[in-house]
């Protein structure tokens, strides 16, 4: 069976979770976009769950990516989400990641969640 980018993506983290060097936060945006760009959202999203209940340093890096899969999507609601979670995190939101959380706003007709 062929296997997908995101799976292999996830398994060298494993083996960097297990024999090194650590993670950092380019890592886990590399591995959260190769898992939204291969339609895997969810996985992404919990990925980004145990990032936020363990002790590792969230950075804005790690969000761009799951912001720029919610706008290939239209997903609105996870967007939404996502901005949120930066703000209760005080993590700076850029001009990247505006455009786009904007870009799936547009996308989705839905312009009063722009506020």
């Amino acid at each position: 069976s062929r296997i997908d980018g995101w799976q292999v993506a996830l398994s060298i983290l494993q083996r960097m979770r297990r024999y090194g060097p650590s993670p950092n936060d380019q890592t886990y945006a590399n591995i959260l976009q190769a898992c939204a760009e291969s339609g895997q959202i969810n996985v992404a999203l919990s990925l980004l769950k145990e990032l936020q209940k363990s002790s590792f340093p969230l950075t804005s890096k790690i969000y761009l990516p799951l912001l720029k899969a919610c706008a290939n999507t239209r997903n609105v609601n996870v967007a939404q989400s996502l901005i949120e979670s930066m703000k209760e995190n005080s993590l700076r939101i850029t001009i990247e990641h505006m455009n786009s959380y904007l870009s799936v706003v547009a996308k989705c007709k839905e312009s009063a969640r722009a506020l």
